[in-house]
């Protein structure tokens, strides 16, 4: 009865262990595939943003070129025009000389002082123009290199208060899991102690039984046999 007792604790011991083991696994994969998953929407969530950063900083590039090469072209063909217009005009001049010497001189005075008007006004407002063109250039590079910089700082303090948050986020899921783990083992340890103990109690009935049952027979049996010892002496 006492080996068979043993044996019972043993395989209860055994069924425990194996039960507690299986939970454990099972919380940890549990456990596993949330923060895999938290970490999969955390990192899709900052590439979309760099994403959508990026583009935006190229649209604009893209936009600034293309602004300045409209530009030099028209400027080009604006003093292309100038030039050939200048030359027609030279050339009618030239052809319409010998009629008109003394018309021509008094216009190419007052011609060359407007032209020298023109010219002056659209060097100045050539200058003005390149002025103009050189200093947005200048102020959209300041102003990329500062978007860059605030751009590189925004990214790092995100990242550090992602880090942090992720963090205090896993710490606390640590603790709410230990919680709920020792309050599961706590749960499992008593209901694997009431069953142990119900065991028990059926056990010992059983070992009580068994007893009670053998002295039963053996008394009946002893009680047999002195009645038949009598009843021979009596006939006998």
């Amino acid at each position: 009865a006492c080996i068979d007792y043993q044996i019972v604790i043993l395989r209860s011991i055994q069924l425990q262990t194996w039960y507690r083991q299986t939970r454990q696994a099972r919380a940890y994969d549990e456990a596993k595939r949330a923060v895999l998953a938290l970490q999969r929407s955390v990192r899709r969530s900052k590439a979309e943003k760099d994403y959508c950063q990026l583009r935006r900083a190229t649209i604009r590039i893209q936009s600034n070129y293309r602004r300045c090469v409209a530009e030099k072209s028209f400027a080009k063909s604006f003093n292309a025009a100038i030039s050939i217009q200048k030359y027609v005009r030279r050339h009618q001049s030239k052809r319409n000389l010998a009629t008109v010497i003394g018309a021509v001189t008094l216009i190419q005075s007052y011609w060359r002082r407007f032209e020298a008007k023109e010219v002056f006004w659209m060097e100045k407002d050539s200058a003005i123009t390149v002025q103009t063109c050189w200093r947005r250039l200048y102020a959209m590079q300041r102003y990329c290199q500062m978007r860059r910089s605030s751009l590189v700082i925004q990214t790092t303090v995100r990242r550090f208060m992602n880090e942090r948050k992720y963090s205090v986020t896993r710490q606390s899921a640590l603790q709410i899991q230990k919680s709920v783990r020792r309050w599961r083992a706590q749960h499992t340890y008593q209901a694997l102690r009431r069953a142990a103990i119900r065991l028990q109690a059926q056990w010992r009935r059983f070992a009580a039984e068994e007893i009670f049952w053998y002295y039963y027979n053996s008394a009946i049996v002893v009680q047999t046999f002195t009645r038949q010892c009598l009843a021979q002496k009596k006939y006998y």
